[in-house]
């Protein structure tokens, strides 16, 4: 049971936030064989292994997009690394490239097409965060057939909305140090009991669910 989450690495995403929710989900449902897969950068913002250490999750557990630079063929796997650098530059098992695969980064990334297959090996998507302009990858999971949970602040108020068919995710204010700007921390409680919502529904119904989200997508957003 795979929870996605396709994001760059920058603060305003709710990493902290995202861990601690599957680690609940996972304490709930011991036998879901759940794994959670962030696609993106680990040498940018958050240091996510010292996070995973520090939240006493099985590293095995949280799964991540590896991209060769020579052929550009990527492998979805745990993350290689004790820390974020160790991780990084492994060996390419599909060309034999030496230090050749990096996480996905702006400079390193999948194409459209493998973006596609990403998001079709999840069964639920996950997207909390702090506030946001629009925060695409929501809507692109929608047209994968995905059902979405999203933090219900800002342009997640939006994805919430009656006929977007999301799960909302429920938050707390904080504010931002001299702007004084809203922003929102994600409840974890509410992460892992909306997992739950979605891990609890028959195949049927997440089919059923995400084709609408997708039907709604098309109709309210241009490419």
């Amino acid at each position: 049971f795979i929870i996605g989450f396709v994001f760059r690495n920058q603060l305003r995403k709710s990493v902290p936030n995202i861990l601690e929710g599957f680690k609940i989900f996972c304490k709930q449902n011991p036998k879901a064989n759940a794994r959670l897969l962030l696609h993106t950068h680990w040498q940018e913002g958050w240091d996510i292994p010292r996070l995973i250490k520090e939240k006493g999750i099985d590293n095995s557990k949280i799964l991540t997009t590896y991209i060769c630079k020579k052929c550009g063929q990527y492998e979805v796997k745990p993350f290689q690394g004790e820390s974020k650098e160790e991780g990084e530059n492994q060996d390419c098992k599909f060309c034999g490239s030496k230090e050749s695969q990096v996480t996905s980064s702006v400079k390193t990334g999948v194409n459209e097409p493998q973006l596609n297959e990403i998001y079709n090996l999840m069964d639920v998507y996950c997207h909390p965060f702090t506030s946001g302009g629009q925060e695409y990858p929501i809507q692109e999971a929608k047209l994968c057939g995905l059902t979405t949970l999203v933090t219900n602040y800002s342009c997640g108020q939006e994805m919430c909305e009656e006929g977007a068919h999301s799960l909302p995710l429920e938050w707390s204010e904080y504010r931002e140090h001299g702007t004084e700007f809203i922003k929102a921390s994600t409840s974890p409680e509410s992460i892992a009991a909306q997992i739950q919502k979605v891990y609890d529904m028959s195949p049927e119904e997440r089919l059923e669910k995400g084709q609408k989200a997708r039907e709604w997508t098309l109709e309210n957003y241009s490419i």
